[in-house]
C-alpha cells in the first residue's frame, strides 16, 4: 500500500487491500480498490505527504461489477498503459493514461488467459506481461500492442495453483 493513502479516508474505504504501482518515470500512482471494482490514479502531494485522487475508474464493464475482486495493477514499462486483473469475471481491463493529467481512459476489457487473475508481472523486456491464475492452475503469456496497448497471449504455462509471477535474475518491471 503507498505511504499516505491509508490516511485519506475515501480512499481508506473504498479501496480494501489496495494493491498499487508508481509510474516508472515516478509520476503518478495507481490502486487498484478490490471493495468498489476501480482504479485510482494518484499524484503525490510533497507539501501534505500525501496522495490526492486524480482520476476513478471502473475496471468492469457497466453493470458487471458483481462478484469481481480485483486483484493486481500493473503499469507497462513506458507508462503509457495500465494493466488490472479482474477475479470473477476472469479478465484484465487494458487503460491508456495521460501522464501528464493521471487521467484514464479505458481501452479494453480482455481475458485473463485462465480462472481467477491473482498476480500480473511483467519480463524486464517489457515485453512480455504474465498472469497467475490462480484457479486455472497456469500462468498466461502475453505479448503487448505497442500501440494501443491491447493484449495478445502467446503462451500458457502450467502450474499448481500459482499466486505470484516473479522474474529471478533480471530487472523486474512494473
Amino acid at each position: 500500500m503507498l505511504d499516505g493513502i491509508g490516511r485519506h479516508p475515501d480512499a481508506a474505504a473504498r479501496c480494501g487491500s489496495a494493491p498499487s504501482r508508481v509510474h516508472p518515470d515516478g509520476g503518478p500512482a495507481v490502486v487498484v480498490c478490490e471493495l468498489d471494482s476501480t482504479v485510482t490514479s494518484l499524484r503525490f502531494d510533497i507539501d501534505t505527504g500525501m496522495f490526492e485522487m486524480v482520476h476513478i475508474l471502473s475496471t468492469v464493464s457497466p453493470g458487471s461489477n458483481a462478484g469481481n475482486h480485483p486483484s493486481d495493477v500493473l503499469f507497462d514499462p513506458n507508462g503509457r498503459f495500465v494493466y488490472g486483473a479482474n477475479r470473477g469475471p476472469d479478465t484484465i481491463v487494458v487503460l491508456s493514461m495521460e501522464v501528464e493529467t493521471g487521467r484514464l481512459l479505458t481501452v479494453a476489457h480482455q481475458s485473463c488467459g485462465g480462472r481467477t487473475p491473482r498476480h500480473l508481472s511483467i519480463a524486464s523486456s517489457g515485453r512480455f506481461p504474465i498472469v497467475a491464475n490462480q484457479d486455472s492452475d497456469q500462468l498466461s503469456v502475453f505479448s503487448i500492442d505497442e500501440l494501443t496497448g491491447t493484449l495478445r497471449q502467446v503462451a500458457s504455462i502450467p502450474g499448481g495453483t500459482p499466486m505470484c509471477a516473479v522474474f529471478f535474475g533480471t530487472s523486474p518491471v512494473g
